[in-house]
C-alpha cells in the first residue's frame, strides 16, 4: 500500500542522508534520456543505489517524478549539455569520452551530460524538501510524545495503534521515539547486502563478455544503422563471440525511407569479423562484413517508420540557361527522393570537424557547431545529438571491408545482379587515413560506380565520382522525358562521367552516346551529346546544353558523318530535303531535352 510506504518514510529508520542520497541518484536516473545513449551511467547508478544504502523506494518515485520533469526541460537540458561538453569544462569531458570504460558512460551526448547536471540540481531541491518536510513531520511528532498527555492517551488504546499499523506500518517500533530518529546522525552509508549485489554484478561482467554479447551490442547496432538509413532496421538473431571477434546477423531488413513498405536492402545472412581490442572506449571496429542472398525492393510485411527528420533539399538557383531536374524528368520527385538519401549517405561518411575546410574549393562555407546542432535536433531529436567533434584517436564505428554480392535489384531483372564494395565507412573519417570508397558493379556490366571521397580523410584530397552505364534502352528512358516519349525510339543509351564530389554539389561532366536510336523518326546509328550535371546532389542542375553543336551532331550521325559543306551542298541540290529532315530530327530532339523550339536558321 502507498500509505504503508508513506509511513514506512515518516515513521521508519531512515536518515535524512539516506533520503537525501535517494533523491540525488533518482533525479540524475531519470534526467537520462535512455540506456541506448548512457548505458554505463544507468549501470554505475544503479550500483550506488545498492552500495550506499539509498533509500529504494525514494529513489524510484524521485526518478519518475524527474522524468516527467524532464519532458518540457528538454531544450533547457540540452543547452546545460552544450554548456558543459562545449564550454570551460570541455577539456575534462573530452579526456572521459575518449577513456576505457567512461566512453562507456555516454558522456558525448548533449541531452545525457545535461541531463546529469539538471538531475543533480533536481534531485538535490527534491531532496532538501523532503527532508526538511520530515525532519518538520519528526520533530513536531516527538514534542506531542513528550508535552501532549491527549497524543499519549490516544496512542495507548490498541486498536488506534492498530489502525496506524494498518495504514502506515510498523514505523520506529515499541522502543524508538521520534526523538531517537532525530538524533540517530547519518546512519549506516553503506549497505553491505547492496556491496554484495554490486559485487557479484561486477564480476558478471568481467571481460565485458555478457555486457556487450547481449542486447546492449544488438541495439547499438541497430540504433546506429536506423539512424544512417532514416529508416526501422530490423535485426533477427544477433551473435557476437568476442573470442574469436565473429559476428553473425540474420534475416536483416532495411526499410526504405522514400518507400517504407518496402526494404532497401533485405539479407537473409550477415558475416563479419569485428576487432573487440577497443570496445571499452566504445569504439567499434568491423574488418570485414560478407552480406549473402541479399535483395532490394522487397515488400515488407509491415511498413517501417521514420528514423529522425529527413533533409529538405536545398535546391540552388540555375545559372543562366540550365535547368533542373524537374525540368527534364516526368518522376523528377521520385529521383529527388533518392539523390536526397544518397546525400543523406555521403554527409555522413564524408563529415567534416566544425571549422574545419574541405579540399574542395567550390565547397560552402563550412557548417559552425551551432549550424550543425540545429540541423541534428531537426533531423534527429535532442537525445542523438553528439559532440563527435570530442571523439579523439579512432572512429566510433568503422567499416573497413563491405562485401554484398550476387545483390537481386528489380530494376536490372532477374538475369542481372549486383556486387558492391565498400572500404573505410566510419563514423569520423576525419580521423583514419585511408580513403572511403564505395564500387558497385552488375554482372552483365551495365553499371560500373566508384565514389571515392579522399577529401573526408585526414589526409585530405578531391572527393572523386566515376560512372559508367552502358545499353540503357532509350524507350525507357524517353518515357521519363518531360513530353519526350516520341522524341527517342528504339536502341540503346551509353553514358559516363568522371566528376567530383563537395558538400556544396557536384561537377560531372557527362558523355551521352545514343546507338541505333531513331531520333522523332530519323535512325541515327550513333549521336553523341555532352552536357553537365551541378549544383546540390538533391536538387542538381543539367547545363551546357548546346543547341547549335547538338543540331550538328544530329546532322553527322544522320548523314554518315557528312561536313557540314556537304550538307550545304546536298541541300541546295535536291531541294533542302536533307536539311528538312535533318533539321526536322534535331528540332524535335532539342524539343524534348532542352525544351526549346529550333530557331528560323535550324529550320
Amino acid at each position: 500500500m502507498i500509505t504503508r510506504s508513506i509511513g514506512g518514510i515518516l515513521r521508519g529508520n531512515c536518515t535524512a542522508v539516506q533520503l537525501f542520497l535517494a533523491c540525488v541518484l533518482g533525479g540524475m536516473a531519470g534526467f537520462i534520456p535512455g540506456f541506448s545513449e548512457a548505458p554505463g551511467i544507468i549501470v554505475f547508478l544503479a550500483l550506488l543505489l545498492l552500495v550506499l544504502n539509498a533509500n529504494l523506494g525514494i529513489a524510484t518515485l524521485t526518478a519518475l517524478m524527474a522524468k516527467i520533469i524532464s519532458v518540457p526541460l528538454i531544450p533547457i537540458t540540452f543547452k546545460a549539455g552544450e554548456l558543459l561538453l562545449d564550454g570551460p569544462t570541455q577539456g575534462l569531458f573530452r579526456t572521459m569520452i575518449n577513456a576505457p570504460v567512461l566512453a562507456l558512460f555516454g558522456f558525448e551526448y548533449y541531452l545525457t551530460t545535461g541531463g546529469l547536471l539538471m538531475g543533480l540540481i533536481v534531485g538535490c531541491i527534491i531532496g532538501i524538501a523532503l527532508v526538511k518536510f520530515i525532519s518538520t513531520f519528526r520533530a513536531r511528532m516527538a514534542h506531542m510524545e513528550e508535552n501532549s498527555d491527549k497524543f499519549k492517551n490516544v496512542n495507548s488504546k490498541w486498536y488506534i495503534r492498530f489502525l496506524v499499523w494498518l495504514l502506515l506500518g510498523k514505523g520506529k517500533g515499541k522502543k524508538t521515539t521520534y526523538n531517537d530518529l532525530l538524533d540517530q546522525g547519518l546512519g549506516h552509508p553503506i549497505r553491505w547486502s547492496g556491496v554484495v549485489v554490486a559485487l557479484l554484478l561486477v564480476a558478471s561482467l568481467v571481460g565485458v563478455r555478457y555486457f556487450f554479447t547481449g542486447s546492449l551490442v544488438k541495439g547499438y547496432l541497430k540504433s546506429g544503422l536506423e539512424q544512417a538509413n532514416g529508416a526501422t532496421v530490423d535485426v533477427g538473431d544477433f551473435k557476437l563471440d568476442l573470442g574469436t571477434g565473429n559476428l553473425s546477423i540474420t534475416n536483416l531488413a532495411m526499410a526504405d525511407p522514400n518507400a517504407l513498405d518496402t526494404d532497401l536492402l533485405r539479407a537473409a545472412q550477415l558475416t563479419a569479423k569485428v576487432s573487440t581490442s577497443d570496445l571499452l572506449r566504445k569504439r567499434f571496429q568491423v574488418d570485414t562484413v560478407v552480406i549473402n542472398d541479399a535483395s532490394q525492393g522487397e515488400k515488407r510485411a509491415s511498413p517501417g517508420v521514420y528514423v529522425g527528420k529527413p533533409p529538405e533539399p536545398a535546391p540552388a538557383p540555375p545559372k543562366p540557361g540550365d535547368k533542373s531536374l524537374d525540368d527534364y524528368l516526368k518522376e523528377a520527385k521520385v529521383w529527388k527522393e533518392r539523390l536526397a538519401q544518397v546525400k543523406k549517405w555521403l554527409d555522413k561518411i564524408s563529415s567534416h570537424k566544425e571549422g574545419e575546410k574541405t579540399p574542395d574549393q567550390t565547397a560552402k562555407k563550412p557548417e559552425t557547431l551551432a549550424e550543425r546542432l540545429k540541423r541534428e535536433i531537426n533531423e534527429s531529436g535532442y537525445a542523438h545529438v553528439q559532440a563527435s567533434h570530442l571523439v579523439e584517436g579512432a572512429p566510433r564505428f568503422l567499416l573497413k571491408d563491405l562485401k554484398v554480392l550476387k545483390m537481386r535489384v528489380p530494376y536490372f531483372g532477374k538475369d542481372e545482379t549486383v556486387d558492391l564494395v565498400a572500404e573505410n565507412l566510419s563514423t569520423d573519417p576525419n580521423l583514419i587515413p585511408d580513403v572511403p570508397s564505395i564500387t558497385i558493379n552488375t554482372s552483365k556490366k551495365t553499371l560500373d560506380l566508384l565514389i571515392s571521397l579522399a577529401g573526408s580523410t585526414s589526409k585530405g584530397g578531391i572527393n572523386a565520382v566515376n560512372l559508367k552505364y552502358a545499353n540503357l534502352s532509350a524507350d525507357s528512358f524517353a518515357k521519363n522525358l518531360l513530353g519526350g516519349g516520341n522524341v527517342l525510339k528504339g536502341g540503346t543509351i551509353d553514358f559516363e562521367t568522371n566528376g567530383t564530389w563537395a558538400p556544396a554539389g557536384v561537377n560531372l561532366p557527362l558523355n551521352v552516346t545514343l546507338n541505333n536510336t531513331a531520333v522523332a523518326g530519323q535512325k541515327l546509328k550513333v549521336l553523341p551529346i555532352k552536357f553537365s550535371v551541378t549544383g546540390p546532389l538533391d536538387s542538381p542542375s543539367l547545363g551546357g546544353i548546346d543547341p547549335d553543336a547538338i543540331m550538328k551532331a544530329v546532322a553527322s550521325a544522320a548523314l554518315g558523318g557528312v561536313t557540314d559543306k556537304l550538307t550545304g551542298e546536298l541541300d541546295k541540290k535536291v531541294g533542302g530535303e536533307a536539311g528538312k529532315i535533318i533539321g526536322g530530327g534535331a528540332g524535335d530532339l532539342l524539343g524534348g531535352l532542352t525544351g526549346k523550339k529550333p530557331t528560323t536558321k535550324q529550320k
